[in-house]
């Protein structure tokens, strides 16, 4: 499988969106996750021991939302009852915001994370999420996101 993964950051929203697919050329779609950001707002400047930078910033959760692309895909969900939800269908979004899904609890709407992004070139990369009062201090540099 392969995943295409964006973000779309429209004012001070912004979404981030991964694409399964079953094949590595894309073109046969399996799942789609949604998480829906409001309220970004860009925080302090970062320098990088590399010479990079970026910025701390923050966003509050809207929502995560899963669309299953396979009629497999929509029996085992159903099946499992994934999230405590039974009604998977077809191409259809189901919000799983604030719900345990196979041992993960999301977070619930208006949750405040705090990141971090850095800057190099066209090339962005960026920590993971924490909503307990602390920017992380390290990006990942598994997964670049290129300006388009």
């Amino acid at each position: 499988s392969s995943t295409k993964r964006t973000i779309t950051i429209s004012g001070t929203d912004v979404i981030f969106k991964s694409e399964v697919h079953t094949d590595s050329s894309c073109n046969t779609d399996a799942l789609t996750w949604e998480d829906r950001y409001s309220s970004l707002s860009i925080g302090d400047s970062i320098s990088f021991d590399s010479g990079a930078t970026g910025h701390q910033y923050t966003v509050d959760v809207l929502s995560f939302t899963l669309i299953p692309q396979t009629t497999d895909l929509v029996s085992y969900l159903n099946d499992i009852s994934y999230c405590g939800n039974s009604d998977w269908a077809l191409d259809n979004a189901t919000d799983y915001t604030g719900k345990t899904c196979s041992e993960t609890a999301y977070d619930v709407k208006n949750t405040t994370y705090l990141s971090l992004y850095k800057l190099v070139g066209n090339n962005l990369f960026l920590s993971g999420f924490n909503s307990t009062g602390t920017y992380p201090t390290v990006v990942s540099n598994s997964i670049i996101f290129i300006k388009q």
